[in-house]
C-alpha cells in the first residue's frame, strides 16, 4: 500500500472536496489521496508540500552475492511521487513502431537520500512521443527542468524505469544541471562482480569518462534499433599503459596477457565501459545516427559526459557528441599473414559468415523475413534478412576480397551461418531465382559469394551442404571447395561412413536421416542431456555436423598424387556459460565419428572444426565446477591449432571478441596423421576488432569472427 501522509493545518483550496481513505478501498483510497495531495500542491501553491519519495529509496540498495548483483527495486510496482533535475534526453528506433523517447532525471545532493550505495538516477520511458501528461496539457521534457513526477516503478530489461509517469509540477527550469549534478568519474573496479555492483549503484545517473580511453571492443550496431555501441577501458588502466602496444586489450581467463595471469578464474576484466549513442541520437535529431567507427586499439581522444543506461546487458554510458577517434596499432598486424598453398600444400579455412541472409524471400520458408507469419520451433519471424540488395551485394564482394587476398584462396572453406535457402540456379553464369525449392542444391547465398570471388579474379568453388543440417531459423553449416583442385568423393551405398549403414558407435540414438547416403552428410542425434530454459531442443545439434569427404591434388584434378581428407563441420549451441551439458554431447559425438572414421581407415586425415562456441583448455568458463565442454575431442588425441597459436603470437590466439573480451570460438582439432601435414596455421583479424558498416576500412569487420587458415603438405 502506498503511504502518504494526510495534509494537516493547512488552507484548503475552495476547489477541492475533502477527500477521507475511509470510505475507499486502501489501494484506492492511497492513490486518491495522492493524487489529491499532488493537485492542491500544484494548483494551489499554498499549504505544506506532500512528501517526495528519494530516488534513491524507490530503487533500494543493490547488493553481491556470489558475484552476482542482486537488486529488486524497493518501491517496484508501485504508484510513487519523486522529484529531480532533467539532464539528459535520449532517442532510439524500433524496428515495429518508429522513434522511442525516454529522459534521464536525477536527484541533487539535496534532494537525495545521502547513501552511495543507492542510486540517484532513474530512467523515464516515454514511448513514441517526447510528452508527459501534465494537468490538462502536456509537458515536453528539457534538460535543467526540476520537474515533480508520479509513475509506476518498473524493472524494464534489467533497468529501473518509470512508465506511466505524469507530470504534477514543473518547478523550476534552465537550472545549471552541469554545477547541481557534478558528474561521477568512472572508475570501476576490476572485479567483474564488483564492477557491476559500482555501475548499479550508478545506473541513470549522471557520469565523466574522461578522454583518451582506449577501445577494446569494436562498434557494434545493432541492426533492429540502429543502436551502437564501444567498448573502451580507461587510458590510465595499468592495461592500456603497457609498454607493448599489441598487448593493450583484455582477453577472456585465462590467457597469457590476461591482467592477472595467477588464476583460471579470476577478475573477469570488470573494468571495461561502453559507451553508448542514444543522447547522440536525440541531441542530432537522428534516429539512425551511429557512433564514430572504431577498432580494437584506436584511442577514444572525446571527454564525456551522459547518463548511465542498462542496454543489452551491459551499463552503457549515453554520449551527447560525437567521438573523435585516434587510429592506433593495425590488428590485422597480430598474427601471421596466410600462407598461399602451392603444388606441394593444400589450405583449408574456417570462417563464420555471420548470418548470410539473401535479399529474397524464400516462399518456402515462414521466417525468412520480419513480415512472414513464423515457423515451427522459431520464437516469431527471424530477421536476418539485409536491408536492401545493395547492402547484400556489397557485403559479398567484402567476403570474396578476404578470402581471395586474406585467405589466398583456400582449397576448402568450412562455412558456418550461412542461410540453407535454395531457390536459384545458375543460369549462364548468372545466379536466377526458380519456382522450385532445393532447386539445385547448393546454398544460394555461397553461391553468389563465388560468384563474387570469380568476378574479382578469384578461382572457382562449388558450395555443397546437407539441407537435413540446418537448423530451424534455416541456418546451416556447408563447405566451398575449388574445383580445379578438389574432387568431392561420390558417396557409395557401402560407405563406412557415408554409407546407408555407417559403422559408427553411436553414444546417442542417432536421427534417421543419418543412414542417407550422400556426401555431405548431416549426422545428429537425440538428446537425452539437461535442457536449459531457452533451449529445449530433443535432439543433440540444432545444426547438425556434416562430414565432408574430400580428395585435393597438387595441380589440378584428376593429376598427381593425391590425399583424401575427412572435414567434420560444426556450429555448436550457442553462449560459452550456458547450455554446456548439450555441448559436451556435442564434442562426445563428433569425437564418436571421428573414432568412427579412423576404425574404418586408419590412414585417414581427419579435422574436427567450426565455430564450436566455446573456449579451448584451459580457457572455460564455469569457475565453480569446471566443464572442460571440449574435453572428449582432446581424449580422442585430435590436436588442438590454437596450442600453437598461443605459442606463436599469443596476443593474437582469438578469434572472436565478446563485449571486449577476447577469446578462440573457432578451432581446428587434427588427428595425429593431418598434424603430422601441418605446415602453418594463422588467424586472420580482419573482422571480429573492425568497425561494422564502415568502408572507409576495405573489406573489413563483415562477420563477428576472425578466419582461420592452415596449410598442410601432401601426403607421401
Amino acid at each position: 500500500m502506498l503511504k502518504f501522509p494526510l495534509l494537516h493545518n493547512h488552507r484548503v483550496c475552495p476547489s477541492f472536496p475533502a477527500v477521507s481513505s475511509k470510505l475507499l478501498p486502501p489501494n484506492v483510497a492511497s492513490l486518491a489521496l495522492l493524487v489529491f495531495s499532488a493537485s492542491l500542491f500544484s494548483a494551489c501553491g499554498m499549504g505544506r508540500k506532500p512528501d517526495l519519495a528519494t530516488i534513491g529509496s524507490i530503487r533500494g540498495e543493490p547488493t553481491l552475492l556470489n558475484g552476482e548483483v542482486q537488486h529488486t527495486p524497493a518501491r517496484l510496482g508501485e504508484l510513487v511521487m519523486f522529484e529531480g533535475i532533467i539532464y539528459q534526453i535520449c532517442m532510439w528506433r524500433t524496428s515495429a513502431s518508429g522513434r522511442h523517447y525516454g529522459f534521464l532525471i536525477q536527484n541533487s545532493a539535496a534532494q537525495s537520500d545521502q547513501n552511495p550505495n543507492t542510486s540517484d538516477g532513474l530512467f523515464i520511458y516515454c514511448g513514441n512521443a517526447l510528452t508527459l501528461p501534465h494537468g490538462k496539457g502536456d509537458y515536453t521534457p528539457k534538460t535543467g527542468d526540476h520537474v515533480i513526477l508520479n509513475g509506476i516503478i518498473k524493472n524494464r530489461y534489467g533497468q529501473t524505469e518509470v512508465s506511466k509517469p505524469e507530470v504534477i509540477k514543473v518547478v523550476d527550469n534552465n537550472l545549471d544541471f552541469a554545477k547541481i549534478l557534478p558528474a561521477t568519474e568512472l572508475h570501476p573496479p576490476d572485479g567483474l562482480g564488483e564492477a557491476n555492483l559500482y555501475f548499479e549503484r550508478l545506473e541513470n545517473m549522471r557520469c565523466y569518462l574522461p578522454p583518451d580511453s582506449m577501445v577494446v571492443n569494436r562498434r557494434r550496431i545493432n541492426h533492429r534499433n540502429a543502436d551502437s555501441n564501444i567498448i573502451v577501458i580507461r587510458g590510465d588502466h595499468p592495461v592500456a599503459k603497457r609498454q607493448n602496444k599489441m598487448h593493450r586489450r583484455t582477453f577472456r581467463d585465462p590467457h597469457p596477457l590476461d591482467d592477472n595471469k595467477a588464476k583460471t578464474h579470476d577478475n573477469g576484466n570488470g573494468y571495461r565501459i561502453s559507451i553508448g549513442c542514444k543522447a547522440l541520437m536525440y541531441a542530432n535529431n537522428d534516429d539512425q545516427l551511429h557512433l564514430s567507427p572504431a577498432r580494437t586499439f584506436d584511442t577514444v581522444k572525446t571527454a564525456l559526459t551522459g547518463g548511465l543506461l542498462f542496454v543489452y546487458g551491459s551499463y552503457t554510458i549515453q554520449a551527447n557528441q560525437q567521438l573523435v577517434i585516434e587510429p592506433g596499432t593495425d590488428p590485422s598486424s597480430l598474427s601471421p599473414d596466410a600462407h598461399p598453398a602451392d603444388t606441394d600444400s593444400f589450405s583449408i579455412a574456417t570462417f563464420n559468415v555471420e548470418n548470410l541472409y539473401d535479399a529474397r524471400n524464400d516462399p518456402f520458408d515462414g521466417c525468412d523475413f520480419m513480415d512472414d507469419p513464423g515457423c515451427p520451433g522459431v520464437r516469431g519471424p527471424a530477421d536476418y534478412a539485409p536491408t536492401n540488395a545493395a547492402v547484400y551485394e556489397a557485403r559479398l564482394d567484402a567476403m570474396a576480397s578476404q578470402i581471395i587476398d586474406h585467405m589466398h584462396s583456400p582449397d576448402i572453406i568450412m562455412i558456418q551461418e550461412a542461410e540453407d535457402q535454395d531457390i536459384c540456379a545458375i543460369v549462364e553464369g548468372v545466379l536466377q531465382e526458380t519456382k522450385a525449392n532445393h532447386a539445385d542444391n547448393q546454398p544460394d547465398t555461397l553461391q553468389e559469394l563465388a560468384l563474387h570471388i570469380t568476378g574479382k579474379g578469384g578461382p572457382t568453388y562449388i558450395a555443397v551442404n546437407d539441407r537435413d543440417g540446418a537448423d530451424p531459423r534455416g541456418i546451416i553449416t556447408a563447405f566451398m571447395y575449388r574445383p580445379d583442385r578438389v574432387e568431392l568423393i561420390t558417396a557409395q551405398t557401402d560407405h563406412p561412413i557415408l554409407g546407408a549403414n555407417p559403422a559408427i558407435e553411436y553414444p546417442f540414438a542417432p536421427l534417421g536421416y543419418v543412414n542417407h547416403v550422400q556426401n555431405p552428410k548431416a549426422f545428429n542425434a537425440f538428446y537425452d542431456g539437461q535442457l536449459d530454459h531457452d533451449d529445449l531442443l530433443d535432439v543433440t545439434f540444432s545444426r547438425a555436423v556434416q562430414v565432408g569427404h574430400f580428395r585435393v591434388y597438387p595441380e589440378e584434378v584428376g593429376h598427381g598424387k593425391s590425399t583424401e581428407l575427412y572435414l567434420l563441420n560444426n556450429h555448436f549451441s550457442s553462449r560459452p556459460d550456458a547450455r554446456i551439458e548439450r555441448r559436451r554431447h556435442q564434442a562426445t559425438f563428433n569425437a564418436s565419428l571421428a573414432l568412427a572414421i579412423q576404425k574404418s581407415d586408419p590412414d585417414a586425415f581427419v579435422l574436427v572444426g567450426g565455430d564450436l562456441n566455446v573456449f579451448p583448455r584451459p580457457d572455460d568458463p564455469i569457475a565453480e565446477s569446471p566443464s572442460d565442454q571440449l574435453g572428449s575431442l582432446y581424449e580422442q588425441g585430435l590436436y588442438n591449432t590454437y596450442d600453437r597459436f598461443i605459442s606463436d603470437f599469443p596476443e593474437g590466439a582469438y578469434t572472436y571478441v565478446y563485449r571486449g573480451q577476447a577469446g578462440t570460438l573457432d578451432h581446428f582439432f587434427l588427428n595425429q596423421r593431418l598434424k603430422g601435414l601441418l605446415e602453418h596455421a594463422t588467424i586472420l583479424h580482419i573482422n571480429s576488432d573492425w568497425p561494422e558498416e564502415y568502408n572507409g576500412d576495405g573489406p573489413m569487420g563483415v562477420t563477428d569472427h576472425d578466419p582461420i587458415v592452415a596449410r598442410f603438405k601432401f601426403a607421401d
